[in-house]
């Protein structure tokens, strides 16, 4: 992320500095949007350890739904720059509401957060 953000400038060059005008803000945007997918990641790795898929998938659904909505109305209100500044915006709620569970996963203590001594000694 940080090499994509760093570099991004560099890259859209290829294109014309038109283009560099144009993309940089909504690349920035995307970039910083990678965050919560980070987060939304886990959270389906959690519930599916949990055997709670059908629960993971209304949220999702619900945060995917917002994420068309949101660049649909950003498209149109703003172009590139309004879409990219709804996704992140959209993709914000989607972390806030997923990682209470990602956390809370991470802070189990005893014996159920602890892996089975055999999956431990296998190669």
């Amino acid at each position: 992320m940080t090499a994509l953000r760093l570099g991004a400038h560099l890259v859209l060059s290829i294109f014309g500095s038109g283009y560099v005008h144009a993309a940089y803000l909504p690349l920035t945007l995307f970039v910083i949007g990678y965050i919560p997918i980070v987060w939304r990641s886990h959270f389906v790795a959690v519930y599916r350890a949990r055997g709670k898929i059908p629960q993971a998938a209304m949220i999702l659904t619900i945060g995917t739904a917002m994420e068309i909505a949101g660049a649909v109305v950003g498209a149109k209100l703003d172009g590139l720059v309004g879409l990219s500044r709804a996704l992140l915006s959209v993709r914000i709620i989607e972390g806030l509401m997923t990682v209470p569970a990602v956390i809370r996963a991470s802070l189990v203590h005893g014996s159920r957060g602890k892996l089975p001594a055999d999956l431990i000694t296998r190669p």
